[in-house]
């Protein structure tokens, strides 16, 4: 009887400092889940307004070229809503890595937090390939419109030419900035 006096007795020591251990850890949690919603709410609000950002670039590309190759490029509507999902799921994963880290996973949140150090650079290389693209073709059009008023055969030809040498420069900093 003695035996299961004391099997009673450590099994209560045992529960009595996990459930100590668990209400230790309920603050940390719940830091953790208000970090998830915040993120999820935070996500949804970025994306709508970078929808409406790309929408106003199209509206501004409309007062400021329209003539030209440039004149067709705007952001069509499946490439806003990538655009606005790209940076729900952006936003989302920085909040993930905060609720990680406030949740006291160590080994998760310092792997996260390496991705998230490495996204800036990702981002800005992929902006410097974008903003090359779009230089390139106004380079293009630019060469070719030039050298067609000076009866130039070969206009088009020297402007696309032209045209993939700033692209392929933007593409080499990109990579270079990834």
């Amino acid at each position: 009887m003695e035996d299961a006096s004391i099997w009673l007795a450590g099994l209560k020591n045992g529960l009595t400092d996990i459930m100590a251990s668990v209400i230790d850890y309920l603050p940390s949690l719940a830091a953790a889940v208000v970090l998830l919603l915040a993120g999820w709410y935070i996500g949804k609000m970025a994306r709508a307004g970078s929808i409406k950002i790309t929408h106003a670039l199209n509206r501004i590309m409309d007062g400021f070229v329209a003539t030209g190759r440039l004149a067709t490029i705007r952001v069509s509507e499946s490439a806003a809503s990538l655009v606005g999902n790209a940076v729900f799921w952006l936003v989302l994963f920085i909040f993930v890595t905060a609720a990680a880290d406030a949740a006291g996973l160590t080994i998760f949140s310092v792997w996260l937090e390496s991705i998230v150090t490495y996204l800036p650079n990702l981002l800005g290389g992929g902006f410097i390939i974008f903003v090359g693209y779009l230089v390139s073709i106004a380079i293009r059009d630019l060469v070719a419109t030039a050298l067609s008023t000076l009866s130039v055969r070969q206009s088009d030809m020297i402007g696309a030419i032209l045209q993939w040498a700033t692209f392929l420069t933007a593409v080499i900093v990109g990579l270079e900035q990834i």
